[in-house]
């Protein structure tokens, strides 16, 4: 949230959103953004 200034909400947005582009659990989204830094908005 503190990378992209942006809202709890907003950021919950994000990852459904990469969730459901990736075809990847939100879980699975959010711990990769978590490990790497980076948002997956691409399936592979």
């Amino acid at each position: 949230m503190e990378r992209y200034k942006i809202t709890s909400q907003q950021a919950f947005l994000l990852l459904s959103h990469a969730s459901s582009t990736t075809n990847a659990k939100l879980v699975a989204v959010a711990e990769h953004l978590v490990s790497t830094g980076e948002l997956r908005t691409r399936r592979g």
